[in-house]
């Protein structure tokens, strides 16, 4: 197959032509016949034949092989330019004509590194029945120099690349604040479910212009700077109490005010200690105070060591006091059986969510105090009733529409972004 030149380039093919004729080899094979060789079905534009040519670029045939793969990937996701990058070489291809425009050795030494591609730096999608304008020869000045034109159409890409790479920024942190509401709007009746808030931050800014103080001629200016998007500050926990709903159960138990019930998974050591407002407790078969996923409720017996609380199966009747204490009734007898536990944190919003309505202690949600019920500002206990999630369901459905629409203003600013770039680079210089 011979070398083919873009379409309606007579004169860019005569020259390939030319070029090619000076390029042979002793053995009688053209530079540019090895080249189409390689390229397979690709086809080769003169101008890209003599870049390679005069730039001593390395082309054989596994940088074909890559350079073909990476067209056939631009090809399958619909593009109709696309700039490749192999090794230190960056091709500009046609995929929809499957040409290589030109060829650009990457080098830092090298300020014409971006000439000839700002026309396809980008692999945007063209409308339909526009064709590919090439660009004008006269895009460089001297040797290896950018013209004014080239270098003003570089800027103006870099700041609409800017303005994109901002809206995607915003994208993302609105992901994240429909992705916190819609769990708590999941959660809304969640027993003892803390619902979470989303706040965003300003990223970097870039500086255009400093400040100069005040002269003697002028007063002093503020300086000039272009945010560079979003990025998410955090995602605070909200603690505030939820509804307490009454269930007559009594191993339902609600706490009014500050603290968390403390339960684990090990009730020989008590290593392993999670907290929870998720009161909704039951018995196991060994009489023992455990969670819905049988976690063991803490308490404390007659000596102030943790214990689990372990409730006869023999009883009459149980009840669970103000004060957390644990009383069994048997044959008109009282017992004390163990009294609970709370725990109260210097920052309850430090807790680190775990799975089942259990939070575990960080670094910054500070050293627990341990006490009874309504002791040292720790609240009372509710029995026969559980504390809901505190949900806010008007709030939460307002920052969803407010999460809607964040995401879709930013999307249509990369959609204004690309629309601009789809006028660069079909621009005829």
């Amino acid at each position: 197959m011979s070398v083919e030149g873009v379409n309606g380039l007579d004169p860019v093919k005569r020259a390939a032509a030319s070029a090619a004729a000076a390029a042979k080899k002793a053995s009688g094979a053209s530079f540019a016949d090895a080249l189409t060789k390689q390229l397979g079905p690709l086809k080769l534009s003169s101008h890209a034949l003599q870049r390679i040519q005069r730039r001593e670029i390395d082309f054989d045939e596994p940088v074909a092989q890559r350079l073909e793969a990476a067209v056939n990937q631009a090809a399958a996701k619909g593009s109709r330019d696309s700039l490749v990058l192999v090794d230190s070489t960056a091709f500009v291809v046609s995929v929809r004509n499957r040409t290589v425009i030109t060829a650009v050795p990457v080098s830092p030494k090298n300020d014409q590194v971006f000439t000839n591609v700002d026309s396809a730096v980008i692999g945007s999608l063209r409308p339909r029945g526009r064709t590919r304008v090439p660009l004008s020869p006269t895009t460089t000045t001297g040797r290896g120099r950018t013209s004014p034109e080239e270098a003003e159409a570089r800027r103006k890409l870099i700041q609409m690349m800017r303005s994109m790479f901002a809206a995607i920024s915003g994208l993302k942190a609105h992901q994240v604040m429909l992705d916190v509401a819609a769990a708590d709007i999941a959660n809304v009746n969640t027993v003892g479910y803390k619902g979470e808030r989303t706040s965003f931050k300003e990223a970097l800014s870039q500086l255009q212009k400093g400040a100069n103080g005040a002269g003697t001629a002028l007063g002093g200016s503020n300086a000039a700077q272009v945010g560079l998007g979003v990025q998410l500050s955090s995602i605070d926990n909200q603690m505030t109490g939820g509804a307490i709903q009454s269930t007559g159960n009594p191993f339902d138990l609600a706490i009014q005010g500050d603290g968390w019930f403390q339960v684990t998974d090990d009730p020989t050591n008590f290593s392993r200690i999670y907290y929870t407002r998720a009161g909704n407790f039951t018995r196991d078969v060994n009489g023992d105070l455990v969670t819905q996923e049988g976690y063991y409720v803490v308490g404390k017996n007659a000596g102030g060591n943790n214990t689990k609380i372990t409730i006869p199966p023999t009883i009459d009747s149980v009840s669970v006091g103000q004060s957390g204490t644990v009383t069994t009734v048997t044959g008109g007898v009282s017992t004390n059986v163990a009294t609970l536990s709370l725990a109260k944190f210097p920052n309850d919003q430090g807790l680190q969510r775990a799975s089942g309505n259990r939070f575990v202690a960080s670094a910054n949600s500070g050293t627990p105090t341990i006490g009874a019920p309504g002791q040292t500002g720790i609240g009372l206990i509710t029995p026969g009733a559980i504390e809901m999630s505190n949900v806010d369901l008007a709030q939460e459905f307002t920052n969803m529409i407010t999460a809607q629409r964040g995401f879709q203003a930013n999307s249509r600013v990369i959609s204004a972004a690309d629309e601009m770039l789809q006028e660069l680079v079909n621009l005829n210089r």
